[in-house]
């Protein structure tokens, strides 16, 4: 009886969310009173930011940490679910930086920077890794998009590869005054880890705070365990915390991490003040 009430509550549930596109093949949609993002039929991401508003805590985060004039780095930015968000926070002052290697993702990507009109995110059709050149880009065509990855999967998400450009985050952003940059969100589906090596001169003599996806299915695909996450920049100098209900938590190290995201930082007191 459980199942066949969960089964009709799902069928309900798919066919609202195709009604929402009778009209065409996509829609706006509003993050907020001044936030607007396209949804497209097909896309998990969208049903999810359209249901559930999709990794809230970590929107709730972003928005309470940034400030007028910062800089935000969005390295694995899809559609723009954060950098819109943060463009907004960080105002005409402030500049979002973020990366989306995929050129379909990105396409989209670029219209949802257009139909809210912001002028300050710079976006970059290229993936970060450790080192510069092309790399071979896992592509889902069946609404998967927001897991494409550099890592080697046998998944059936995953229908097509492309040949993208990479570059890393020292080099993409050696003309920054990078005392600005505040926050930077990583969430590349298991390369992480060469994303933060790519930064070492970044992350070693400056300190911005970094929010990072801890999934060790991913890590493990991309050939490392996830701990060695928590190691690097614990050897930079950062301190690793949770986000839980508004408030800074310490996390220590554990053996398992299915799925998380983290807070890394060198100076807790001053991010704390900066959530108050």
């Amino acid at each position: 009886m459980i199942k066949e009430y969960e089964k009709k509550n799902q069928e309900a549930k798919d066919r609202e969310w195709m009604q929402l596109f009778r009209k065409g093949g996509e829609f706006v949609f509003s993050l907020s009173s001044s936030v607007k993002i396209k949804m497209h039929p097909e896309s998990v991401l969208d049903r999810w930011i359209y249901n559930d508003g999709f990794e809230k805590d970590e929107a709730f985060f972003l928005n309470r940490v940034l400030r007028k004039g910062d800089v935000f780095v969005d390295a694995g930015c899809n559609v723009g679910y954060f950098s819109l968000q943060a463009s907004e926070a960080v105002g005409n002052e402030g500049q979002v930086i973020c990366f989306e290697p995929s050129p379909v993702t990105y396409k989209r990507l670029l219209e949802n920077i257009n139909i809210n009109g912001f002028k300050n995110i710079n976006a970059i059709n290229k993936g970060l890794s450790d080192k510069e050149g092309t790399m071979s880009l896992n592509i889902s065509e069946s609404g998967y998009d927001a897991w494409n990855t550099f890592a080697k999967v046998a998944d059936g998400k995953f229908q097509s590869t492309v040949s993208v450009e990479v570059t890393t985050l020292d080099k993409s952003l050696e003309q920054l005054d990078k005392k600005r940059i505040s926050l930077i969100k990583i969430d590349v589906e298991g390369w992480e880890k060469f994303v933060l090596l790519g930064g070492r001169d970044l992350f070693t003599s400056y300190n911005p705070t970094v929010m990072i996806e801890f999934t060790e299915e991913n890590t493990y695909n991309a050939g490392y365990f996830v701990q060695e996450l928590y190691d690097i920049l614990a050897g930079w100098g950062y301190q690793w915390f949770k986000f839980v209900e508004g408030n800074l938590i310490a996390e220590d190290r554990k053996l398992h991490y299915p799925y998380d995201n983290l807070i890394a930082t060198k100076d807790p007191a001053s991010l704390r003040s900066r959530l108050k």
